[in-house]
């Protein structure tokens, strides 16, 4: 390492620029602490070795990452977006529904959250493609905020008028709520797929995993359902949007699969064929990514990821699944 890098120099193995998963609190198993830490540095990454009385420990890692770099930085926020557009639309002639969207799911304000609801539910009728879609899918993200303690939904008065509506309600299985069963967003991609709203509709729910609760293997229909998008809409605004959707699921697929070692051969006999070309595919979609928007919020979270994917370091992405325990 020292005749193809050079001169090295000690690092503190409690820094916050030394890299996870060897230099800090995580440690390998059987490993309870690393005596002694080294670090090369090139141009284009530093490089890491760590020693301990029976081990080795390898990271390396580009300039555009340190340690709190990994943990902080999100994507765009889709559906805060999507609120605050759908606010946009409903505030001339819905300004209960409108006021309500800014509302997050907590126990206040829920009576201005049913009203505004029965406001959009009951103006669907007679509406055009487009109203339906505005109107069907700002139902679904207020319904979303409903905040239902026991007893069953059945037993409040309060819920009366929305149940006869026909808002469907489910057990949360890690709580005693019940909540929204999310019907609402799949009728509008369904019916109104190609509106403008039915696009936005789409891109939320692909964010959310494309489904409702959990869903340990969320990553393959994120997967499916984004890249067929993809593939039929070059041109749509929200492009970027589901590239970062999809990309987040093929790394939660390879980051699962757990092989991250320096060892190549010893990757190659944990990961599967499938999450080796998931490692592949979220690089490329996250390069994509970078060369369409790079001045973007998107873009900026890919550059943080991908110099991980690409040194083979885990990036614990769960985004894309789910289990309760």
């Amino acid at each position: 390492m020292t005749q193809k890098l050079g001169a090295y120099d000690a690092v503190d193995l409690n820094a916050r620029t030394t890299p996870l998963p060897y230099g800090g609190g995580g440690l390998p198993e059987g490993i309870t602490r690393w005596e002694e830490g080294v670090r090369w540095h090139d141009d284009d990454r530093d490089v890491f070795l760590f020693r301990a009385a029976r081990a080795v420990g390898f990271s390396s890692r580009g300039p555009l990452l340190t340690r709190d770099s990994e943990d902080q930085g999100e994507p765009n926020n889709v559906a805060r977006e999507a609120e605050q557009r759908l606010a946009d639309a409903l505030r001339g002639g819905f300004t209960d529904a409108a006021a309500a969207m800014a509302y997050d799911f907590v126990p206040q304000h829920q009576a201005q959250i049913r009203r505004g609801l029965t406001q959009v539910l009951d103006a669907r009728a007679g509406a055009g493609a487009e109203d339906q879609a505005l109107l069907t899918f700002a139902a679904d993200r207020l319904a979303r905020k409903l905040w239902v303690e026991p007893p069953a939904p059945s037993q409040h008065r309060e819920l009366a008028p929305l149940l006869r509506r026909g808002l469907r309600f489910v057990s949360q299985p890690d709580s005693e709520l019940s909540v929204y069963d999310g019907a609402l967003v799949g009728a509008v991609t369904r019916k109104w797929p190609e509106t403008s709203w039915g696009q936005i509709a789409f891109v939320t729910h692909l964010y959310d995993g494309w489904t409702e609760g959990c869903d340990e293997r969320a990553f393959a229909q994120v997967i499916r359902h984004g890249n067929r998008w993809l593939h039929s809409h070059p041109k749509s605004p929200w492009r970027t949007a589901v590239i970062t959707a999809v990309a987040r699921a093929y790394e939660t697929q390879w980051a699962l699969s757990g092989a991250f070692t320096a060892d190549a051969r010893e990757n190659a006999s944990v990961v599967t064929a499938a999450d080796a070309a998931a490692r592949i595919s979220a690089i490329r979609l996250y390069e994509e990514l970078m060369r369409l928007a790079p001045a973007s919020q998107d873009a900026a979270y890919a550059r943080r990821r991908i110099v991980q994917i690409r040194a083979n370091l885990t990036t614990s992405q769960d985004a894309y699944s789910c289990v309760i325990p």
